[in-house]
């Protein structure tokens, strides 16, 4: 079903096979299938809302890191960085320049699609747990996050994580009486 779907999209103009050197090959969204990305962030936003904690047993992949730090990229208040960071068995590199974001999966290991890890140093290497969200949320402050083992900064200097949390945030949303 899964490749029939794939098929589908990729007849519909959404995405495309991309062949990777010695790796196979990969799917990546054409610029129609890009054109529905601030809808499905605007989603991961307003879902971001009613999420809880992960639970005992769930799995942080990869790609729902990803897809995190994209819903909750701030490109306006974006400070330029190299964030390197790790949560569970994930390790992304995250690099934001002028407003833009790019995301590198180090671990665990991947063909390297959309290129490969910037050659500089990371600006802050920073360990976290599932609780990371509430600093993305707003929730703690980042020294809060610090003082409770939320989140560690292993390398760089304390600072980058005000930089992250003001990078990467999703704000509560204000709503209104339901009745």
């Amino acid at each position: 079903m899964g490749a029939f779907r794939l098929k589908e999209l990729q007849e519909g103009g959404v995405v495309r096979r991309v062949p990777l050197s010695n790796c196979g090959l990969v799917y990546e969204l054409t610029p129609y299938g890009r054109s529905i990305e601030p809808i499905v962030l605007a989603l991961g936003r307003w879902g971001f809302q009613a999420m809880g904690d992960p639970e005992p047993g769930d799995v942080i992949t990869a790609d729902s890191l990803t897809m995190a730090l994209h819903t909750a990229f701030m490109a306006d208040r974006a400070v330029d960085a190299e964030y390197e960071l790790h949560v569970g068995d994930v390790a992304l590199r995250a690099s934001v320049r002028e407003g833009e974001l790019r995301v590198a999966q180090i671990a665990p290991p991947a063909p390297p699609v959309g290129g490969s890890l910037p050659d500089a140093e990371p600006d802050a290497v920073i360990v976290a747990g599932p609780g990371v969200r509430h600093l993305i949320g707003g929730e703690v402050t980042p020294a809060e996050a610090l003082a409770q083992d939320i989140v560690a900064v292993v390398r760089g200097e304390e600072s980058w994580l005000d930089s992250f949390a003001t990078t990467f945030h999703i704000a509560r949303l204000k709503v209104g009486s339901m009745t």
